[in-house]
């Protein structure tokens, strides 16, 4: 349950320590790792300095609130996924979260029910992200480095996956892009003649095509 929450980090912001550490003790074990801040000014230190994934944080803190802070992460970072729980259910409070793109509003107190449908949100946020459709029967899922053929699960290599990824966003990978990603090693043509050899056997007949003197591309 939850298995796309497993290997991410959440940073919890609340100012009151007994709600903080119930909320932590309720939710640290889902996360691959879990920071709790008690100001927004730590979390905001914490945001920093770790690879932080999401932030789930309270609005009335001490001198910066929370929506402030929400207002200088996302100025950074887009796509971090951005939670707010918080006893207000005043209308402009709401329309002030609106543009920071919440993955959710909680009303306090948080219970169990309200835990278990934040993380079911926050699991199909990432499921969703990191799935991407490349044909009717042929399904990516980049985070887990695995293709869906027809409901059969197909382990990918590292470089596997981050091919098929770029193919995803654009039309054509060429011989080059596909040489860039042995890094500093060196990718002789028969490494990369076997690497898409292997790839081809895992997808359908025909899905990976070679487009002459400029390189693969899905059909």
């Amino acid at each position: 349950m939850y298995k796309f929450l497993k290997d991410k980090t959440l940073l919890y912001i609340e100012d009151e320590k007994s709600i903080r550490d119930n909320v932590t003790e309720l939710l640290s074990d889902y996360f691959g790792s879990f920071y709790a801040a008690s100001s927004a000014e730590e979390g905001y230190e914490i945001f920093k300095n770790k690879q932080i994934h999401i932030i789930i944080t309270d609005i009335e803190m001490g001198n910066m609130n929370g929506l402030e802070l929400l207002e200088k992460i996302r100025e950074e970072d887009s796509k971090i996924h951005l939670v707010v729980v918080s006893a207000h259910t005043k209308i402009e409070y709401l329309l002030e979260a609106i543009p920071f793109k919440l993955e959710q509003y909680v009303v306090k107190p948080l219970n169990s029910k309200k835990i278990r449908e934040l993380l079911s949100t926050l699991n199909d946020a990432f499921s969703d992200s990191n799935r991407i459709i490349l044909s009717p029967t042929v399904v990516l899922d980049k985070e887990r480095s695995i293709i869906d053929v027809e409901g059969e699960e197909r382990a990918l290599t590292t470089k596997e996956n981050a091919i098929l990824t770029i193919l995803a966003d654009k039309k054509v990978i060429s011989y080059d892009e596909i040489e860039f990603l042995w890094g500093e090693e060196i990718a002789s043509d028969n490494a990369i003649r076997s690497c898409i050899k292997k790839l081809r056997k895992k997808l359908p007949d025909k899905l990976l095509k070679t487009r002459s003197g400029l390189g693969y591309y899905i059909e």
